[in-house]
């Protein structure tokens, strides 16, 4: 298999059909982030301690006054909870469809076929609920695991606390046998599970199924096609990780050169001047982030997109001369799945043996 040609054809999509970005940006995101920032001055210039206190024992009039303030702003403090909970719950909502919607349009890219961002993500949203059974499929086994290590923890814990013992080495034992057991567990399933997700997302975008029957295809496909799947893995994580490397050189230069300026005015004295430039850097990080996501979200999603493709024999690359458009490529009017996918996506029973035809030709 050429990995190197799947590459470039990943990198060519992802440059030329930039609309693509706007779905990498929800789908290269798994969550929302938020980021906090405290400041707290205590100075105080004269203070006799009018209060009766000790030398350098706490104000507690201070404490008072913060409480106040704090319970003053609750109603502010709770709406923008409630706020960023509705943004956390419709960016989720967002990254579901778009990590589909990417999948049709990296697809039609590659056959040509202009479709609009619109249509793209209709037809996220058309797979929605099948996108979702998935995540909760592949979830469950690791959820599982990790719930029988907080128990094999937690039941011998409170069963010494509540008897009014403390814990000794009898409850050492079972916290490092759930260690040592969960951790490897919990390692080599999230990568095999990972995988699987990242491939029966594939099966329910390009061969319309559910998400049981994508889970059981993608582990077919994950074990008929082992060694090139890891193959692929490891060439996206290398990527990934010299993305990262180029995407980190300018935010640590911008950090060092706020950082300074930021420490002299803290020393100084100077907050506001350090409060102004708070907001200033935190739309940096947010930019460059959004940036890398919309870039890397939609290259990660075609070169999978790409090798799902080429391991099912779902058509050759086209010519390289596609003009680029604002439109977006999808899939042409479906011909017989049959033909297309082959049997793992268009069968009721499908099996390893439409792979055993490429076993010879793997590497």
């Amino acid at each position: 298999m050429d990995f190197g040609g799947i590459i470039k054809r990943a990198w060519r999509i992802t440059w030329r059909y930039k609309a693509l970005w706007v779905l990498g940006i929800f789908a290269g995101v798994s969550g929302c982030q938020g980021g906090g920032s405290g400041g707290g001055s205590g100075g105080s210039s004269g203070g006799s301690g009018t209060n009766g206190s000790l030398p350098g024992a706490p104000d507690m009039g201070e404490f008072a006054r913060l409480y106040e303030r704090i319970v003053d702003a609750l109603p502010l403090i709770m709406a923008a909870l409630a706020v960023l909970v509705v943004v956390g719950i419709v960016w989720s909502v967002l990254a579901i469809a778009a990590r589909g919607a990417l999948v049709t349009g990296v697809n039609a890219a590659e056959e040509q076929t202009l479709f609009t961002l619109g249509e793209l993500w209709r037809s996220g949203f058309s797979h929605f609920w099948s996108l979702v059974g998935l995540d909760i499929l592949l979830s469950l086994p690791l959820f599982a695991v990790g719930m029988l290590m907080l128990i094999f923890i937690l039941v011998p814990l409170i069963a010494t606390i509540s008897a009014g013992g403390v814990p000794g080495p009898d409850f050492i034992a079972p916290v490092c046998g759930s260690l040592v057991l969960g951790v490897p567990v919990l390692a080599i399933g999230g990568f095999v599970l990972g995988v699987m997700h990242l491939i029966a997302i594939r099966y329910v975008m390009l061969g319309g199924q559910g998400a049981f029957e994508a889970a059981g295809n993608s582990w077919r496909f994950f074990r008929a096609r082992f060694k090139d799947t890891l193959l692929v893995w490891l060439l996206n994580a290398a990527l990934n990780l010299g993305a990262s490397f180029v995407v980190a050189v300018p935010a640590v230069v911008v950090g060092i050169a706020v950082a300074i300026p930021a420490a002299v005015s803290a020393s100084s004295g100077d907050f506001g001047a350090l409060l102004a430039v708070v907001p200033v850097v935190a739309a940096f990080v947010i930019i460059v982030g959004l940036a890398y996501n919309a870039v890397w979200g939609t290259f990660t999603s075609a070169l999978w997109t790409l090798y799902f493709r080429d391991v099912q024999g779902m058509g050759a690359p086209k010519a390289d001369d596609v003009t680029p458009a604002y439109t977006i490529p999808p899939a042409p009017p479906a011909p017989p799945q049959s033909e297309v996918l082959g049997p793992p996506i268009a069968g009721h029973e499908p099996g390893p043996e439409p792979f055993a035809t490429d076993s010879a030709g793997e590497g």
